[in-house]
Parts: structure tokens; sequence; C-alpha cells
């Protein structure tokens, strides 16, 4: 570790000129960093990252990669250039998600992978939203002692693949382009953010709707009601005038 005069001076890049991304890759990241951002909004102590440089050691500019998203457990929820574990008593991302391609399949397979792995990940994920090098969409890896063991998944394009995170506490399931998260019993995605504000917005207006129909059933009972004395009122006056017509007849 440097001392506090040399960690003052050292300067640690948060941006580099990056390859570009297909609209693919990019609605994949958005969906996997939007769930955890909605998932773990209420906590304090859970940080979601996404393509910002991670440091392995403190004094050390050149071991960093950049997760295309990332959880680290532990960490404090707020915005950061990078994230540097050392600022974060010593906690390192223990979940990691790569949407990957053709072209950085060796990055993300290799140098990557290792520096996760002296990282301790826990959990790592490799995503090919186009199947281009990957037929069933997914990679998964576990560690295992000091290194990621893989899992064996189908590697049929067409087999349903549905992968628990332990960390996470949520399935994992290739859907197209996208990799979703689901509740381990229920068949339907968890939505991101946006789709979660829109599924609240949907239905506070179908409870408001609900809320004018009852009031527009109440006004109508309400109109009858009056329409019924409206009818009783005219039939008094009418029973009223017959009265007065029978007793001007029998004073005749």
């Amino acid at each position: 570790m440097p001392d506090e005069q040399t960690a003052q001076e050292i300067q640690y890049p948060y941006y580099e000129v990056t390859v570009t991304e297909t609209t693919w890759h990019y609605k994949a990241i958005h969906y996997l960093e939007g769930v955890l951002e909605h998932r773990y909004s209420e906590r304090t102590d859970v940080f979601v990252g996404a393509n910002n440089f991670v440091y392995l050691e403190e004094g050390n500019t050149e071991d960093k990669q950049s997760p295309d998203v990332y959880l680290c457990f532990g960490a404090s929820n707020r915005d950061r250039r990078s994230y540097r574990p050392w600022d974060e008593g010593g906690v390192f991302p223990q979940v990691v998600f790569e949407v990957s391609s053709r072209s950085s399949r060796f990055h993300d397979l290799g140098d990557k992978k290792a520096l996760y792995e002296a990282m301790g990940v826990e959990e790592y994920y490799v995503f090919d939203p186009l199947r281009e090098y990957i037929p069933q969409g997914l990679r998964a890896f576990r560690r295992k002692d000091a290194a990621f063991q893989e899992l064996v998944l189908p590697r049929d394009a067409s087999s349903e693949i549905r992968v628990f995170s332990p960390r996470i506490q949520l399935d994992l399931a290739v859907d197209g382009p996208l990799l979703r998260f689901f509740e381990p019993d229920q068949r339907d995605p968890l939505p991101n953010y946006k789709e979660a504000r829109l599924r609240e917005e949907q239905a506070k207006m179908r409870e408001e709707q609900a809320k004018l129909r009852e009031e527009q059933a109440k006004l109508r009972e309400e109109q009858a009601k009056l329409r019924e004395e409206q009818a009783l009122l005219e039939l008094e006056a009418a029973r009223a005038e017959l009265a007065e017509l029978r007793r001007q007849l029998g004073q005749s």
C-alpha cells in the first residue's frame, strides 16, 4: 500500500475511449442495470455499477476492468467516478455481468475473467445477445476456491436456460436478446426501473379508473333516487290537486 503522500498524488483514471456497442448490447446492459437498480434502490449498503473502472489494488492504476454491470454487497450506494475497493472496506464486486460479442469474446473470457478471479468475484455471467459465439446465449461461472468453475448449461439454443444466482436470489434466463431476471417461482420477468415505473403508473391509472367507475355508479344511484323522490313529489302534488277538485265539486 502506498504511503499517504504517494496515495494523494496518484490519479486513478475514470474514462478512456471505448468501443461502440450495438443497440442489442445497450438494451441488454440497460435491462440488467435497471432491474438491479430498482431492486436495491432502498438499500444503502448495495452498489450497482455499470461501465466504470473497478481497480484491483491501491496504487495500481493498470490492473482495472470496466464490467458492463456489477454488484457490490457491503459497499455504499452512492455515485462515483470509479470503484476503488479500499474506499469501501475492501469490498470487491461479488457478481459481474459482461454482455459479449464475437469481437470481445477473448477479452471477456481471458484477461477480464482472470482479473475478476483475482478480485474474488463469486459469480460471473457472460451473455451473448446475438448468439455470435455462444449458441445458448449464456455462460455462467461460480467461484470455487481461488478460481471460477463453469456451470454446465444446455448448448442447444432452443433449450430454456434458467440459472439461479445465490447472491441476488433470482433466476437468470435467456429471453431473446435479453438476459432477464425472474423470481424463482414465477414465469414473468422482473421489470427494470423504467418498466416498473410504467407498471406502477398503469396500476395507478387502473385504480383511478375503478374509483371513477365507482363514483359514476354512485352518481347514477343518487340520480335514480332523485328521480324516485321527484316522482313521489309529483304523485303527492297530483293527489293534492285531485283532492282539491273533489272538495270543490262537493261544495257546488
